[in-house]
């Protein structure tokens, strides 16, 4: 198995074989992101329905993922936390907390643990740090390479980005083509302004799957200020196979509203706001948008919700 080595954050003397250009990343996600036709593929194994409802979340059939899980162990905290990351996905944010508290509170290192703590801090909640805390501690005790991704993640919300960088690359080096493990590292990056490194990771992960919705919208984040076109082509690839991506949407959003676009940053939010009608990130664009087109009623009621 390859190893994938990736250096610490804000590191000088990385080797010239990691120092893979910006360009190359382009053209290398173009070519993955393009639509396949009368391709042959290899046999997959046939899907468990975990897996099943985890795809229709990723391409934003959340109705879907409910019947799927519904008929699921309700105590498994695997399926609980894709059944509340549907919800979360819809701004039913409570209802997302009541199906959560339940099982955390007898499994508090569990991905349902941590869907809670990362759902209380885009809350604003003082009880989301213990929680992450909790699931965080996996990374010093388990050889498991999801339970290593999870503890990632954690850290990561946790601001320990040395050490959510360090589980990643446990995580990955152990599930190579897992892209779910693959974005999250590249958010990480991108999170840490390492884009070259970011799409690195996003690119592994669109190799595994194509059609890894979170990896293209992560693709089109880091390539914003560079190539502001090719980003704009890859959030639109994401809404074709998830219409319902806010992230993409408010994406869109911010991009024509930086070129002066407003009606179509607009009706891009609008969008947005039907599939979410909680969503922050939403509600905060549309407030400064009414604060540069100087409707100062619009922008307050923007604002309250942001």
């Amino acid at each position: 198995m390859a190893s994938h080595q990736r250096p610490a954050f804000g590191w000088s003397d990385s080797p010239p074989s990691r120092r893979i250009s910006v360009c190359l990343l382009v053209a290398a996600l173009a070519f993955l992101v393009l639509p396949s036709y009368g391709t042959a593929q290899a046999p997959r194994r046939p899907a468990t329905p975990l897996q099943t409802a985890t795809r229709a979340f990723i391409e934003g059939r959340y109705d879907e993922v409910d019947a799927t899980t519904d008929k699921l162990d309700a105590r498994d905290p695997n399926v609980v936390a894709l059944k509340a990351r549907a919800a979360i996905a819809r701004g039913r944010y409570t209802p997302a907390e009541s199906l959560l508290r339940p099982i955390v509170s007898r499994a508090p290192a569990s991905e349902a643990a941590l869907e809670l703590g990362l759902l209380q801090q885009m809350l604003g909640r003082p009880d989301a740090a213990g929680i992450l805390e909790k699931v965080a501690a996996l990374a010093d005790t388990t050889n498991d390479a999801i339970e290593m991704a999870r503890a990632a993640r954690a850290l990561r919300a946790l601001e320990r980005f040395d050490e959510a960088n360090a589980a990643y690359r446990d995580a990955a080096n152990a599930l190579p083509g897992d892209p779910a493990v693959q974005t999250g590292w590249g958010e990480l990056f991108l999170e840490k302004y390492e884009k070259a490194e970011a799409l690195k990771s996003f690119q592994m992960a669109l190799q595994a799957d194509p059609r890894w919705t979170p990896a293209l919208v992560g693709s089109a984040r880091a390539l914003a200020d560079d190539n502001p076109p090719q980003a704009v082509a890859l959030a639109k690839r994401a809404l074709e196979l998830n219409p319902s991506s806010v992230d993409a949407l408010v994406f869109l959003a911010g991009e024509a509203a930086d070129a002066s676009h407003h009606d179509e940053a607009r009706q891009s939010l609008d969008k947005a706001l039907a599939v979410n009608p909680s969503s922050l990130a939403a509600h905060a664009l549309s407030a400064a948008l009414s604060y540069v087109e100087d409707k100062p009623q619009d922008f307050e009621a923007a604002a309250a919700k942001a």
